[in-house]
C-alpha cells in the first residue's frame, strides 16, 4: 500500500490500483484496476448549514441516502452488513452489499465518515469473486482513511 495525502485526508492505497481523474469528475479522488473491474473513489460533500432551520443530518441519515445510489444501481442488490465504528475519533458507517451490474456478480463497499465540516463518501467494489483478496484491501483502504479537519 502506498500514502495517498489529498488536502483534507490522507489513506493507505493498494498499489494494484491507478489514479484515474476521468472515473468520476465529482471525486476528491478515484482509483482504478479496469482489468479485474476495481474501483475506489472517495466523495467529499459539504454538510449543509441547517442550524437555523434546528435540521440536524445525522450520519446514518446520510449513509441511508448514500447506500440508495448503490441499491437503484445494482440490481438484486442486498446489504450484507452493517458497522458503525469511529475513524479516528469522526463517526463511520460500513456497509458491504453485493448485486449485479450488467451480467457480472459484484462485491460492493461504502463508508461514510462525518468530520465537523464534511460527509466523505468511501466507495470500493470489485468483482464478487475478489471480495476476500481485492475487497478486503479496498476495506483496509477505508479503514485507514484519516480526515484531517
Amino acid at each position: 500500500m502506498h500514502v495517498v495525502k489529498k488536502g483534507q485526508f490522507e489513506l493507505y492505497i493498494p498499489p494494484w490500483l491507478y489514479a484515474d481523474r476521468h472515473l468520476n469528475p465529482r471525486a476528491a479522488i478515484a482509483y482504478t484496476d479496469s482489468l479485474n473491474n476495481s474501483n475506489f473513489i472517495i466523495y467529499r460533500e459539504f454538510i449543509p448549514d441547517t442550524e437555523d432551520d434546528s435540521i440536524t443530518i445525522t450520519t446514518a441519515e446520510y449513509a441511508t441516502y448514500a447506500s440508495q445510489a448503490v441499491l437503484r444501481t445494482l440490481q438484486n442488490a442486498e446489504i450484507r452488513q452493517t458497522d458503525t465504528t469511529q475513524f479516528h475519533g469522526h463517526e463511520a458507517i460500513t456497509m458491504r452489499f453485493t448485486g449485479q451490474f450488467d451480467t457480472l456478480d459484484i462485491w460492493y463497499c461504502l463508508t461514510v465518515v462525518r468530520t465537523e465540516e464534511y460527509f466523505f463518501q468511501l466507495v470500493g467494489y470489485t468483482l464478487k469473486q475478489y471480495a476476500d483478496t481485492k475487497g478486503a484491501q479496498m476495506y483496509d483502504a477505508m479503514r485507514s482513511f484519516y480526515p484531517y479537519i
